[in-house]
């Protein structure tokens, strides 16, 4: 059993659920990473986190595998989760990019998923689907 939304689901009810991706979480406030990891492996989702895009990028020149990198907009350090996303983009171009904030920055990454915080762990399940190309099923498309 998953959990969703705060209730107890069948994994197969799971927005989701139907493929396990790599996911690299990147956020700088704690709770909300902690939380949205929860959200993707209670969804059967494997998921690395990174707290600022040094670590993120750490993480992908070690040469792990990513499907989805999900990141904060807005986040401290030499370059921010618009920044890594271009350098993702551009470097690991395979990975697909989701992007989270309160609102969208004029300028930032063309053709990229955006999910508006906050956000519940059924959005935030939904977005990860709509990056990687999901269909209804659980197929990629």
């Amino acid at each position: 059993m998953a959990s969703f939304d705060g209730k107890q689901v069948e994994p197969d009810r799971v927005p989701g659920a139907h493929r396990c991706l790599t996911i690299l979480l990147v956020e700088d406030q704690v709770l909300i990473r902690f939380a949205g990891a929860d959200a993707l492996r209670g969804a059967g989702h494997e998921v690395v986190e990174a707290a600022n895009a040094e670590e993120a990028l750490s993480l992908l020149n070690c040469g792990l595998q990513f499907d989805l990198m999900v990141s904060d907009i807005k986040m401290p350090g030499s370059l921010d989760g618009a920044a890594l996303a271009n350098r993702v983009r551009h470097d690991w171009p395979r990975i697909a990019v989701l992007l989270a904030a309160a609102e969208w920055p004029d300028g930032t990454v063309s053709g990229t998923n955006f999910l508006q915080k906050p956000y519940t762990d059924r959005a935030l399940l939904e977005a990860v689907q709509e990056a990687v190309g999901f269909d209804r099923s659980g197929r990629i498309g």
